[in-house]
């Protein structure tokens, strides 16, 4: 299923959302690799998440931790915008 993208292309403002703002949602829920948004998750019951093992990720924006499964060994991580990277399992 593919999200219908607005016409008007605007920025908003920190008071208003921009066209922009709802491309960017519907890029997100059509499965399209946004540039600051990364999904691996799949939504199967309410009750679990399942998350799909892949290479180490780019290291986030200054802030952000990025949970993931390291295709490598297995292990649940979190890379953190330092660079540096938790075993959680």
């Amino acid at each position: 299923m593919t999200w219908k993208k607005v016409v008007n292309a605007d920025t908003g403002d920190a008071d208003h959302v921009g066209g922009n703002d709802f491309d960017k949602i519907s890029d997100l829920f059509s499965g399209v690799d946004v540039d600051d948004v990364t999904i691996n998750v799949d939504w199967k019951h309410d009750h679990f998440i399942d998350l799909k093992a892949v290479a180490e990720p780019a290291t986030p924006a200054s802030g952000y931790v990025r949970f993931y499964i390291d295709s490598a060994d297995g292990f649940l991580k979190v890379k953190k915008s330092s660079g540096d990277v938790v075993i959680i399992e």
